[in-house]
């Protein structure tokens, strides 16, 4: 059995990662995470031999047709939590401000059940998670990578690279580190630091994160937990999850 991680993006940065769900070792194929299509994603999913159980995708699943803004509640909640923690608000996004990610997120999971996968489909903010992990971790060098890791690359107004580079591939490579040995045990990948140096391979942590969190639902529910999107009138709420998964207890 497995779980599949998505890390939506553009059409040539979408990022899947795969767990197996039954297995007691710490080896994962190496071949994942790769960016996939939409259709390839949907294929993998619904083949019996792959026996996925579940789906956590990085996208705004559910709406409300008069959340006019395109924020849900819980959307605010988390970002107040964030704010609350020393980070940025900015870290969960309105669906209106996230366009196109989250039209091809409800996109992938409307296909999904229109072609009748059955297993659990979730939404996670993966940024968000992380900035939960850090903060428990108490380790402040942690906390300002979770800050850092997106932005490769940013000049100022006279062109000068103001964002060292390798400093941030190196950022990225530790959080991929502390997150897989904290999760699944120490171990040595395949993955080296050229592994995170493009400006979008953010998505590669991003991804893994949705597929952890899929496979703790199956192997330690109690370790989660749903901050529900209700909207003011419950009734008018459409999509595919009740609200967004985030870590559970002994977390922010």
């Amino acid at each position: 059995m497995k779980t599949v991680g998505v890390d939506i993006a553009g059409a040539k940065n979408t990022w899947m990662a795969l767990i197996d769900l039954d297995s007691q070792s710490n080896e994962f194929d190496e071949e994942y995470p790769k960016m996939q299509t939409l259709e390839e994603i949907v294929v993998y999913c619904l083949d019996p031999k792959n026996d996925v159980k579940n789906i956590v995708i990085d996208a705004p699943l559910s709406y409300a047709i008069d959340e006019e803004n395109g924020m849900r509640d819980c959307e605010l909640l988390l970002r107040e939590a964030l704010f609350c923690n020393g980070y940025k608000r900015e870290y969960v996004a309105s669906s209106n401000s996230l366009q196109g990610v989250a039209i091809r997120g409800y996109r992938l999971a409307e296909e999904l059940r229109q072609c009748g996968f059955n297993g659990d489909i979730l939404e996670i903010i993966p940024r968000y998670c992380l900035a939960q992990f850090a903060t428990a971790s108490g380790n402040s060098q942690l906390i300002q990578a979770i800050k850092s890791y997106k932005v490769l690359s940013k000049k100022d107004k006279q062109g000068n690279e103001i964002i060292d580079k390798s400093s941030v591939i190196l950022k990225r490579k530790w959080i991929w580190d502390e997150w897989r040995s904290f999760y699944f045990g120490a171990r040595e990948d395949g993955f080296l630091l050229g592994k995170f140096e493009g400006s979008n391979q953010d998505g590669i942590i991003d991804a893994f994160i949705c597929a952890t969190i899929g496979y703790l639902l199956h192997n330690q529910p109690s370790s989660l937990r749903l901050v529900p999107h209700k909207p003011n009138h419950p009734e008018k709420r459409r999509g595919f999850v009740a609200g967004i998964h985030v870590l559970g207890e002994g977390h922010f």
